[in-house]
């Protein structure tokens, strides 16, 4: 595989799913969408196999979603005050460092051949979470470094604790002898996010004050494009470096079927967690219960394999589908009613499909990458309006994306080497 589909598939695809996020969902299950899909990106380009797929696309979607929880908007605002511009780039371009360093920390541990044992994941991700409550009280709490409004509605930060906490993890691992490939693609991803976050901020900074561009335009969603551009011109450069290290097994391995015992029981244990984190959100008494949640999520797909896809793919369809369902609901309060039967059936369909194909011994890595991007792209078409701009580019960086996939991989199917 030459160099250059290294670079240009994930971060096209990066791209395209971080613009996507900034229109059907935010947080934590928004920044999902981009972690996923370039994590995909990067097993085919590297010709993982079924069942390792799946694992690698719900690290990359937990690890990108924890970002999410970073605040960010009122450092944005900043840039567009001279007196703050700088302080402001300065603010959006660590807390895209560090997104990149968080994200690419926890992929690079999935795409590894050196993974940590449970023992070791759940040690590593305990010094994470302590690392961010440290940070949390004694940075962002008391705000001793402030990149957002600390007049008009103070946002409560975490940067510094998602910095803290993605060292304690890197340095955990180092020691532990298995964190030469996470700290590789956390340093990659610091790159590409800060570059990212900085440079697309100072677009869309110089758009606004200049107003430049065709009316109605949004430059903000030009400031994500870029961030999920250059985050995944970084990570997969990075796996362009280390794709000796990280390439799959040569012959495809079918996903495992017929263990309707196993594959029911974890999607409890999944959906417990998921109604953790719904608690955590809602008890409000720690600033980061998505990082503490989505944990759990890791160990999870690292205990039950077959049931990473659904992590990965059923978790981050529900959250963009729900994200529509409010706003059904916000346009026409008349519609709840309709609006929540229609989201309950689309989660349960996806959730049924994508069972079903694991317990078949179906294929799961074209299919699940296909089915998130164009369901997430018609989506966020049908919500930005068809005919808007966004939505224009929303289709064409799809056509684009499935062009270059099937242009490069079917040829040479998925898992037949790199």
């Amino acid at each position: 595989m030459r160099m250059r589909a290294y670079l240009l598939f994930p971060a096209i695809t990066m791209s395209m799913g971080w613009g996507l996020r900034g229109s059907i969902g935010g947080s934590f299950l928004g920044a999902m969408i981009p972690g996923a899909l370039v994590a995909l990106a990067l097993c085919f380009l590297l010709g993982h196999d079924e069942k390792d797929a799946g694992l690698v696309a719900a690290f990359g979607a937990v690890g990108v979603g924890f970002g999410g929880e970073m605040t960010y908007g009122q450092t944005v605002g900043a840039i567009l005050k001279p007196s703050a511009y700088f302080w402001g780039l300065t603010g959006l371009t660590i807390k895209g460092a560090i997104w990149g360093l968080l994200g690419g920390a926890i992929l690079g541990m999935a795409l590894s051949r050196q993974r940590p044992s449970r023992k070791k994941l759940s040690i590593g991700l305990g010094l994470m979470i302590a690392g961010a409550w440290i940070g949390w009280k004694l940075i962002n709490e008391p705000k001793l470094i402030y990149f957002s409004d600390r007049i008009n509605k103070p946002r409560p930060e975490i940067w510094a604790g998602f910095l803290i906490g993605g060292l304690f993890l890197l340095a955990y691992l180092l020691k532990a002898g298995i964190g030469k490939v996470p700290l590789r693609f956390a340093l990659w991803g610091a790159l590409g996010g800060g570059v990212g976050f900085g440079g697309g901020g100072s677009i869309f900074a110089l758009a606004q004050i200049l107003h430049f561009g065709p009316a109605g335009y949004s430059w903000w969603k030009t400031m994500e494009l870029t961030f999920g551009f250059f985050f995944g011109l970084a990570l997969g450069w990075c796996s362009w470096q280390l794709r000796r290290d990280i390439q799959g097994p040569n012959t495809p391995a079918q996903a495992e079927a017929g263990r309707r015992k196993q594959l029911w029981l974890p999607l409890l244990a999944i959906a417990a967690i998921i109604g953790f984190m719904i608690w955590l959100n809602l008890a409000d008494f720690v600033r980061f219960p998505d990082l503490i949640a989505g944990s759990g999520l890791l160990l999870a797909a690292l205990c039950w394999r077959e049931q990473a896809w659904h992590i990965a793919i059923t978790m981050t369809f529900a959250a963009f589908i729900l994200d529509l369902t409010h706003g059904f609901i916000a346009h026409n309060a008349d519609t709840a009613a309709y609006s929540w039967i229609f989201a309950v059936i689309a989660i349960i369909s996806a959730l049924y499909f994508i069972q079903r194909r694991q317990l078949a011994g179906k294929p799961m890595m074209e299919w699940s990458f296909i089915f998130l991007l164009w369901t997430s792209v018609i989506i966020g078409m049908f919500k930005v309006a068809i005919t808007n701009a966004t939505g224009i580019i929303f289709l064409a960086m799809g056509i684009i994306v499935t062009w270059i996939y099937f242009a490069i991989f079917r040829p040479d199917p998925p898992g037949h080497g790199a």
